[in-house]
């Protein structure tokens, strides 16, 4: 370096991917090279072929050293990329601790967006870096922030299965029941996935089990697509135990009118959890023996339609809008483009006046 301090070569000569030997000297993790640079008056601020710095470089391999002596120097802690990208969140996606902390302390905007819109929070939260969630949370990161796709960082830790980071965020103030442009919620994306834990934990925080989706997807739905047997058995349970009203409870059933018929776990659910009292004592084997005489692919749904332990209330209303009013629900066009007989439907397994008496104690009947 003496050399080339003798021989006057210029410290700021671009070369390949217009990068600066300052520039280079960052990615690589050369700290005295850096220093020597900076100290010959390299540009602290020259920019590559992507528009990052020598700081986004250092940033986000983590060479803290480096981050603290471009800071020191002068290095503008809130510079962009070609795509918006700060070193702060260069760092933040990297799970690069150290180097969030000098660029927290040094001036850094916690709230800058890149072009899709994101913070830092978004990218510490999708990867899952807790502690980087944790730091940009207690220095006021908003939890409630959207990207272009009105995804907020609950939702995209959500998606990604990062457990602690949803918890983290979920202390904070982060709403649950944001929707994104899929009119999606972060239970949505927690049960597609089958991120059970997630789930539990979101439910337990309010997540709405019957939120529907631009394609009347709810929760529960999804994860019977993707045959998540834990997750229909936990939303299903969560229901029963929390009903808020009968209304809540007949949308959880018409949701499950959407699931396929043909999905052998759930079939196999649905006959673990068939001991659902009878209304009257006595009647269970009566249901049993008509179920058995119903088409096979009905009698899957028909006992999805139990599986949750919603009562005798809801579980008459069901076996009735399965087995007999075959127009007013989409479980009819379920049923068709399945292959199922559904002319005159099957077997009547409650009576009309049974079904009758029950909306006229709900007030339904009007």
């Amino acid at each position: 370096m003496k050399k080339l301090e003798r021989e006057g070569h210029d410290v700021n000569v671009i070369g390949d991917y217009r990068r600066t030997p300052l520039i280079a000297a960052a990615r690589k993790g050369h700290t005295l090279c850096v220093s020597w640079l900076l100290q010959q008056q390299a540009n602290v601020d020259a920019e590559d072929h992507i528009e990052r710095t020598a700081l986004h470089r250092a940033a986000a391999k983590g060479h803290d050293s480096i981050v603290e002596l471009l800071l020191q120097h002068g290095a503008d802690p809130n510079v962009t990329d070609d795509d918006g990208n700060t070193p702060l969140m260069l760092a933040s996606t990297e799970g690069k601790e150290e180097s969030v902390k000098l660029l927290l302390s040094n001036g850094a905007q916690i709230e800058t967006r890149d072009n899709d819109e994101r913070t830092a929070l978004h990218y510490a939260a999708e990867e899952g870096h807790d502690s980087i969630v944790e730091l940009l949370l207690q220095h006021r990161a908003d939890p409630n922030v959207t990207d272009d796709d009105v995804n907020t960082p609950l939702i995209l830790a959500t998606w990604e299965g990062k457990e602690e980071s949803a918890k983290l965020l979920l202390s904070n103030g982060s709403l649950v029941e944001t929707r994104d442009n899929d009119e999606r919620t972060a239970l949505h994306y927690a049960a597609e996935k089958g991120h059970d834990s997630i789930v539990e934990l979101l439910l337990q925080h309010g997540a709405d089990p019957n939120a529907t989706d631009d394609d009347h997807d709810t929760p529960l739905t999804l994860a019977a697509e993707e045959n998540h047997i834990d997750i229909v058995r936990l939303i299903g349970d969560h229901v029963a135990k929390n009903p808020r009203n009968l209304v809540s409870q007949l949308r959880l059933s018409d949701t499950i009118s959407y699931i396929p018929c043909s999905r052998v776990g759930l079939a196999e659910i649905a006959l673990d959890c068939f001991c659902v009292q009878s209304a009257a004592r006595g009647t269970q084997k009566s249901s049993r023996r008509r179920l058995q005489q119903c088409h096979p692919k009905t009698r899957d749904v028909i006992v999805l339609l139990s599986n949750c332990h919603l009562g005798n209330v809801l579980w008459q209303a069901t076996l009735h809008f399965v087995c007999d009013d075959w127009q007013e629900l989409p479980l009819f066009t379920v049923l068709e483009s399945a292959g199922v007989p559904v002319t005159g439907g099957p077997p009547m397994l409650m009576s009309n006046a049974v079904y009758f008496s029950w909306r006229s104690i709900y007030g339904l009947n009007n």
